[in-house]
């Protein structure tokens, strides 16, 4: 049986979609995350100073960060934190520079937050919604719980969130999110490095354990 031209033409169309489907599907399914994998085996722990910087496209009005172990956003790669142990979701006021911050616990019972203006640290059990306004000049903190003991975390990694002004390549004056850990409690292991590139947190010294209970 001999096909007429344009069914070849049509088979040939079909299997050369087929094709590009299928290698696209490789490409982000397979070989991006497990190049993000190794990439992640290969990097150096968590150090205390590392700054994310995260800033919303001119069309962009929402965006999504997420803090935990080793597939989140802001990677921490320590043991104990969850993946994802939180979600920082940015909205941006229409027509305007600011921003809606809305700061949303997902493990349970191991996130500690103090906002701008405030003076403590509390337990972050549900949501807390701010302004962009709020983090000028006045930074927050995070204190994200590897492990708890009663009311005291004994592992934690402390990250600080600001935000400062830039000028764009328009000329525009913008606003961006600044990630900065700011302390990791109390230190990495660097020999407990794991198969996944996670390390575990460090042993807790007498005055160490002295001076967490004083913050």
């Amino acid at each position: 049986m001999v096909l007429p031209l344009y069914v070849e033409y049509i088979l040939f169309f079909v299997l050369f979609l087929v094709f590009v489907i299928l290698f696209y599907g490789f490409y982000m399914f397979i070989y991006i995350p497990s190049k993000k994998f190794y990439l992640d085996l290969q990097s150096p722990p968590l150090q205390v100073g590392a700054v994310n910087e995260i800033i919303l496209d001119q069309n962009q009005k929402k965006k999504s960060i997420t803090i935990g172990s080793l597939t989140s956003d802001i990677s921490l790669r320590l043991k104990g934190i969850e993946d994802p142990h939180l979600e920082i979701l940015i909205t941006k006021e229409k027509g305007l520079e600011e921003y809606e911050i809305l700061i949303k616990p997902i493990a349970r019972k191991k996130i500690l937050w103090k906002a701008p203006h405030t003076k403590n640290f509390q337990l972050l059990e549900k949501s807390d919604i701010l302004q962009s306004r709020e983090f000028i000049g006045h930074p927050g903190y995070l204190r994200i719980i590897g492990l708890m003991q009663g009311n005291r975390p004994l592992h934690y990694v402390e990250i600080e969130i600001s935000v400062k002004f830039f000028i764009d390549s328009y000329g525009e004056e913008r606003m961006k999110f600044v990630f900065k850990i700011n302390r990791i409690y109390p230190g990495i292991d660097l020999n407990s490095r794991d198969n996944k590139g996670i390390y575990s947190f460090g042993r807790v010294k007498e005055e160490e354990a002295s001076e967490s209970n004083q913050n």
